[in-house]
């Protein structure tokens, strides 16, 4: 008896030890005291000293990013719970202790694995609860309601989100099972940021970071909020000096998957400023940390989308989609990835994939409208940016992609007022003032479009096209100087755009200027191979250059395609006959 009594007591103090090293984010240590415990709890076969050797375990199986290992810990504990020849040994309150706290750690990994619904982590949270009341310890509640916070926060149901966060933080005892009591002040002040009540949630983040008994992961987390809330005000140092700080933290915690959320962090930080190389260097060293963190996986998708990195992207999300196939937004933001690389019915087929995994989603709603947009399916692009502008309320680039459907559709007051609004939105952005200006001018309302224009090229980042819209209505009103000019412009800062070529290569022709002109025009031909309208323009240029052979040749694909049209035809016609008297006359041009 007396040397079972030193055998449990030299269990307790291996599973105390565990506890605290893994209070100090020292989880591989935990991990090896905790199974030297349960180890010998086995041998002694006391239930109450397994369930507290396997819930230390969890933790630091947990905390180490083996969530698969935590979860059989956890289940293993819940049947031993379950055993009516376990009720005596797990009467007391330590082991009762150790059962509240794989309650809380099972729905943490469930919550955090995401392949649950908001649904069923719910009925989770309803299952522990019944436990904690039938067994006399509703005291200890306090971790359901910060569980229940978190998946509100998750739904982006903010509201109800803090008022369960607030419960949490006020009902907490520090002898319950669970979280540190710097994760309620940090689940209250996420809360509190998501309303905007970012004062009161600096409150709390300082409060634990001056608190004298906090962890270094602890600190961590609490500066990656401080961080949010100077980012949430625009204070874009400080948001990331917390997150300078917050990687140096991680690297006095245990444990690669630390680190590796720091540096994830900040790297999302870094890639909403822009700069982009440096945030790719975070992400990829946080990838090589936990190569199965899906989030930093996606983040550096992200980054790499933003960048221009197409391909390294797309590895990236699908790479994403492995690790968690429930995640809607790696299925969007590849289907976004798709849709600026013209793909666009890949782009409908990932974006169908993640409204099924999140019908509440506005941005993939938006996103699925353009693609829809850009195949000119324009009655389907305004159902889904009706239905983002409802989810979401009035979004400036919604508003703009939905008045350019209704521009598609020829409801130019429709589109210029959508466009209107969006401007009203962000008066700096040129790109809604050029686009508003293209609806004018297919209304035909050509000063108030030449007015957008000449405000959208006085405002920086403007592109290649606004100045190819603008030369296009100099066109029309025969300013061709004005016009050439715009095109140049045009060509120089987007070389690609065929249409500016086309378009200087017509007035070119039209000044008799056939050499440039020709070669205007098989420049915009060889970005394009099908355009009709350049190619018969291209043709009647080398007609009037003698070159009768080839126009009569491009001429006739011209009119392959479009055999009613009227004007190739004729032009065909009179190449025809120059070709036929250069070849009498042995003439250049045959």
């Amino acid at each position: 008896m007396a040397n079972r009594d030193s055998t449990r007591r030299a269990i307790e103090l291996l599973i105390s030890d565990a506890w605290e090293l893994n209070s100090a984010d020292r989880y591989s240590q935990a991990l090896v005291e905790a199974e030297r415990a349960l180890k010998a709890a086995r041998e002694l076969r006391d239930a109450g000293l397994i369930v507290r050797a396997l819930v230390q375990q969890a933790s630091a199986n947990r905390l180490l990013d083996d969530s698969a290992a935590a979860m059989v810990a956890y289940v293993e504990i819940f049947k031993l719970a379950k055993d009516p020849e376990n009720e005596s040994a797990l009467q007391n309150s330590a082991a009762a202790l150790a059962v509240g706290s794989a309650y809380l750690g099972f729905i943490l990994v469930v919550r955090l694995r995401a392949t649950s619904s908001k649904e069923q982590l719910f009925a989770l949270l309803e299952k522990a609860d019944t436990w904690f009341v039938s067994t006399g310890h509703a005291h200890w509640r306090a971790g359901l309601m910060l569980q229940r916070a978190e998946v509100h926060l998750d739904s982006h149901e903010y509201d109800k989100a803090l008022e369960d966060a607030q419960v949490a933080y006020e009902t907490y005892d520090a002898s319950g099972p669970g979280f540190s009591r710097a994760y309620f002040h940090n689940c209250l002040r996420r809360a509190l940021l998501a309303v905007k009540q970012g004062d009161k949630a600096a409150e709390h983040f300082r409060a634990v970071l001056e608190a004298p008994n906090r962890s270094p992961h602890d600190s961590m987390l609490s500066n990656f909020y401080l961080s949010d809330y100077h980012e949430q005000a625009k204070r874009t140092e400080y948001a990331v000096s917390h997150l300078d700080e917050a990687v140096l933290l991680s690297e006095e915690c245990d444990g690669r998957r630390a680190k590796a959320l720091a540096l994830s962090r900040r790297g999302k930080l870094l890639r909403t400023y822009k700069r982009y190389p440096e945030a790719l260097a975070d992400l990829d060293r946080a990838v090589e940390y936990a190569p199965t963190y899906m989030w930093a996986v996606g983040q550096r998708g992200i980054a790499n989308r933003l960048a221009g990195n197409f391909e390294q992207a797309l590895a990236d999300f699908d790479s994403a989609i492995r690790l968690n196939p429930a995640i809607s937004w790696a299925y969007a933001e590849r289907g976004e990835v798709h849709r600026q690389q013209k793909r666009y019915q890949q782009a409908l087929a990932d974006l169908d994939r993640a409204i099924e995994r999140k019908p509440d989603d506005a941005w993939c709603f938006g996103r699925r409208g353009a693609a829809h947009r850009m195949l000119k399916h324009h009655r389907e692009a305004l159902a889904d940016f009706d239905r983002a502008l409802a989810l979401n309320g009035e979004g400036s680039w919604t508003l703009a992609e939905r008045g350019l459907s209704h521009r598609g559709l020829g409801h130019y007051e429709q589109s210029i007022a959508d466009l209107t609004r969006s401007h009203e939105l962000k008066p700096q952005d040129w790109w809604i003032l050029s686009m508003r200006g293209d609806a004018y001018r297919a209304a035909e309302h050509y000063e108030e479009a030449l007015r957008d224009f000449d405000a959208a090229i006085q405002l920086d980042g403007v592109d290649g096209s606004t100045y190819l819209r603008r030369g296009t209505i100099h066109r029309i009103q025969k300013r061709y100087e004005q016009a050439e000019a715009d095109f140049d412009q045009a060509i120089a800062r987007d070389p690609e755009l065929d249409w500016a070529w086309a378009q200087r290569g017509w007035i070119r022709k039209q000044n008799e200027r056939f050499e440039p002109a020709e070669q205007d025009l098989a420049q915009a031909l060889r970005l394009k191979d099908d355009y009709p309208w350049a190619r018969a323009q291209h043709a009647e240029t080398l007609r009037r250059l003698g070159r009768f052979a080839e126009a009569v040749a491009e001429f006739d694909r011209v009119i392959a395609a479009d055999p009613k049209d009227a004007w190739s035809v004729e032009r065909r016609k009179l190449a025809a006959e120059a070709l036929k008297r250069a070849e009498k006359s042995g003439q250049p041009g045959s």
